[in-house]
Protein backbone atom coordinates (compact mmCIF):
# COMPACT_ATOMS: atom_id res chain seq x y z
CA UNK A 1 0.00 0.00 0.00
CA UNK A 2 1.45 3.25 -1.14
CA UNK A 3 0.95 6.31 0.94
CA UNK A 4 0.93 9.76 -0.66
CA UNK A 5 1.54 12.98 1.17
CA UNK A 6 -0.81 15.82 0.48
CA UNK A 7 -0.10 19.46 1.17
CA UNK A 8 -2.97 20.20 3.58
CA UNK A 9 -3.47 23.43 5.53
CA UNK A 10 -4.62 23.75 9.15
CA UNK A 11 -8.35 23.46 8.32
CA UNK A 12 -7.87 20.45 6.09
CA UNK A 13 -7.97 22.50 2.90
CA UNK A 14 -5.50 21.35 0.31
CA UNK A 15 -2.95 23.97 -0.62
CA UNK A 16 -2.39 24.54 -4.31
CA UNK A 17 0.26 26.28 -6.26
CA UNK A 18 -1.45 29.66 -5.85
CA UNK A 19 -2.46 29.71 -9.50
CA UNK A 20 -6.10 30.51 -8.63
CA UNK A 21 -5.06 33.48 -6.50
CA UNK A 22 -2.83 34.77 -9.28
CA UNK A 23 -5.66 34.49 -11.82
CA UNK A 24 -8.05 36.28 -9.45
CA UNK A 25 -5.53 39.08 -8.85
CA UNK A 26 -4.95 39.54 -12.58
CA UNK A 27 -8.70 39.59 -13.25
CA UNK A 28 -9.21 42.21 -10.51
CA UNK A 29 -6.41 44.36 -11.94
CA UNK A 30 -7.86 44.18 -15.44
CA UNK A 31 -11.32 45.03 -14.16
CA UNK A 32 -9.97 48.01 -12.20
CA UNK A 33 -8.20 49.28 -15.30
CA UNK A 34 -11.50 49.48 -17.17
CA UNK A 35 -12.47 52.92 -15.83
CA UNK A 36 -15.27 54.95 -17.30
CA UNK A 37 -14.25 57.26 -20.11
CA UNK A 38 -16.19 59.46 -22.42
CA UNK A 39 -15.20 59.99 -26.02
CA UNK A 40 -18.10 62.33 -26.72
CA UNK A 41 -17.12 65.61 -28.32
CA UNK A 42 -19.84 68.20 -28.46
CA UNK A 43 -20.31 68.87 -32.19
CA UNK A 44 -21.90 72.29 -31.87
CA UNK A 45 -19.39 73.96 -29.51
CA UNK A 46 -18.49 77.45 -30.67
CA UNK A 47 -14.83 78.48 -30.97
CA UNK A 48 -13.72 79.84 -27.61
CA UNK A 49 -16.57 78.17 -25.70
CA UNK A 50 -15.72 76.05 -22.66
CA UNK A 51 -17.23 72.58 -22.68
CA UNK A 52 -17.14 69.76 -20.14
CA UNK A 53 -15.44 66.44 -20.84
CA UNK A 54 -14.78 63.35 -18.78
CA UNK A 55 -11.58 61.32 -19.00
CA UNK A 56 -11.24 59.66 -15.61
CA UNK A 57 -12.31 62.97 -14.05
CA UNK A 58 -14.37 65.99 -15.00
CA UNK A 59 -12.44 68.41 -17.21
CA UNK A 60 -13.18 71.90 -18.50
CA UNK A 61 -11.92 72.12 -22.09
CA UNK A 62 -11.55 75.10 -24.40
CA UNK A 63 -10.71 74.75 -28.07
CA UNK A 64 -9.77 71.09 -27.57
CA UNK A 65 -7.37 71.54 -24.65
CA UNK A 66 -7.97 70.90 -20.95
CA UNK A 67 -8.01 74.18 -19.03
CA UNK A 68 -9.09 72.97 -15.56
CA UNK A 69 -9.67 69.81 -13.52
CA UNK A 70 -11.31 69.20 -10.12
CA UNK A 71 -9.96 69.90 -6.64
CA UNK A 72 -7.79 72.90 -7.52
CA UNK A 73 -9.57 74.17 -10.65
CA UNK A 74 -6.29 75.87 -11.53
CA UNK A 75 -6.33 77.44 -14.98
CA UNK A 76 -10.07 78.12 -15.04
CA UNK A 77 -9.67 81.77 -14.03
CA UNK A 78 -7.27 82.33 -16.90
CA UNK A 79 -9.63 80.61 -19.33
CA UNK A 80 -12.56 82.90 -18.40
CA UNK A 81 -10.55 86.08 -17.73
CA UNK A 82 -12.51 88.36 -20.04
CA UNK A 83 -15.92 87.92 -18.34
CA UNK A 84 -15.74 89.57 -14.91
CA UNK A 85 -18.44 87.53 -13.14
CA UNK A 86 -17.06 84.28 -14.55
CA UNK A 87 -13.56 85.25 -13.37
CA UNK A 88 -14.89 85.81 -9.82
CA UNK A 89 -16.60 82.40 -9.81
CA UNK A 90 -13.43 80.75 -11.14
CA UNK A 91 -11.26 82.45 -8.52
CA UNK A 92 -13.62 81.27 -5.77
CA UNK A 93 -13.53 77.72 -7.18
CA UNK A 94 -9.74 77.71 -7.20
CA UNK A 95 -9.42 79.23 -3.70
CA UNK A 96 -11.98 76.84 -2.25
CA UNK A 97 -10.46 73.86 -4.07
CA UNK A 98 -6.86 74.45 -3.02
CA UNK A 99 -7.79 75.72 0.45
CA UNK A 100 -10.15 72.81 1.04
CA UNK A 101 -7.51 70.29 -0.01
CA UNK A 102 -4.91 71.91 2.26
CA UNK A 103 -7.28 72.01 5.24
CA UNK A 104 -8.43 68.44 4.69
CA UNK A 105 -4.90 67.02 4.64
CA UNK A 106 -3.78 69.26 7.53
CA UNK A 107 -6.68 67.89 9.55
CA UNK A 108 -5.78 64.30 8.71
CA UNK A 109 -2.17 65.00 9.75
CA UNK A 110 -3.27 66.54 13.06
CA UNK A 111 -5.61 63.65 13.85
CA UNK A 112 -2.91 61.07 13.17
CA UNK A 113 -0.16 63.09 14.86
CA UNK A 114 -2.31 63.79 17.91
CA UNK A 115 -3.28 60.15 18.20
CA UNK A 116 0.31 58.96 17.83
CA UNK A 117 1.74 61.58 20.18
CA UNK A 118 -0.99 61.09 22.76
CA UNK A 119 -0.66 57.32 22.77
CA UNK A 120 3.13 57.61 23.04
CA UNK A 121 2.85 59.91 26.06
CA UNK A 122 0.26 57.69 27.75
CA UNK A 123 1.83 54.29 27.08
CA UNK A 124 5.56 54.96 26.95
CA UNK A 125 6.05 57.94 29.25
CA UNK A 126 3.23 57.22 31.73
CA UNK A 127 1.93 60.78 31.33
CA UNK A 128 -1.75 60.06 31.03
CA UNK A 129 -2.98 63.66 31.39
CA UNK A 130 -0.61 65.09 28.79
CA UNK A 131 -1.24 62.16 26.47
CA UNK A 132 -5.01 62.42 26.75
CA UNK A 133 -4.82 66.18 26.15
CA UNK A 134 -2.62 65.71 23.09
CA UNK A 135 -4.91 63.01 21.74
CA UNK A 136 -8.10 64.98 22.35
CA UNK A 137 -6.63 68.26 21.06
CA UNK A 138 -5.32 66.65 17.89
CA UNK A 139 -8.66 64.98 17.27
CA UNK A 140 -10.72 68.12 17.96
CA UNK A 141 -8.62 70.52 15.90
CA UNK A 142 -7.93 67.96 13.17
CA UNK A 143 -11.56 66.96 12.70
CA UNK A 144 -12.60 70.63 12.65
CA UNK A 145 -10.08 71.35 9.89
CA UNK A 146 -11.26 68.28 7.97
CA UNK A 147 -14.90 69.39 8.14
CA UNK A 148 -14.05 72.90 6.95
CA UNK A 149 -11.90 71.44 4.15
CA UNK A 150 -14.63 69.08 2.98
CA UNK A 151 -17.13 71.95 3.03
CA UNK A 152 -14.85 74.09 0.85
CA UNK A 153 -14.18 71.19 -1.51
CA UNK A 154 -17.92 70.73 -1.87
CA UNK A 155 -18.40 74.37 -2.93
CA UNK A 156 -15.65 74.39 -5.55
CA UNK A 157 -17.34 72.31 -8.30
CA UNK A 158 -20.53 74.40 -8.18
CA UNK A 159 -18.46 77.58 -8.48
CA UNK A 160 -16.53 76.10 -11.41
CA UNK A 161 -19.81 75.22 -13.13
CA UNK A 162 -21.08 78.76 -12.51
CA UNK A 163 -17.86 80.20 -13.96
CA UNK A 164 -18.16 78.11 -17.13
CA UNK A 165 -21.87 78.82 -17.55
CA UNK A 166 -21.43 82.55 -16.99
CA UNK A 167 -18.49 82.66 -19.42
CA UNK A 168 -20.35 80.71 -22.11
CA UNK A 169 -23.37 82.98 -21.75
CA UNK A 170 -21.36 86.19 -22.17
CA UNK A 171 -18.04 85.59 -23.96
CA UNK A 172 -19.27 86.36 -27.47
CA UNK A 173 -20.71 89.73 -26.50
CA UNK A 174 -17.78 90.75 -24.28
CA UNK A 175 -14.99 92.88 -25.74
CA UNK A 176 -11.58 91.30 -25.14
CA UNK A 177 -12.73 87.70 -25.43
CA UNK A 178 -11.31 87.22 -28.89
CA UNK A 179 -14.70 86.96 -30.55
CA UNK A 180 -16.34 89.79 -28.61
CA UNK A 181 -17.03 93.13 -30.22
CA UNK A 182 -17.47 91.70 -33.70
Amino acid sequence: MERTMRNVGPQGVERGSGRGLLIAACAAALLAACGAQSAHIRPNAKPGEIVWAYDGELQATKDGRVVATPNTWGGLEEAVFCVDDARRYARDAEVHGTGGTALLWSGVTLVLGGAGGGLYLMLEKDQFGAGAGTLAGGMLVGLTLELIGVNLLGKAPAEALDAVNCYNDHFEATAGCGLGGR
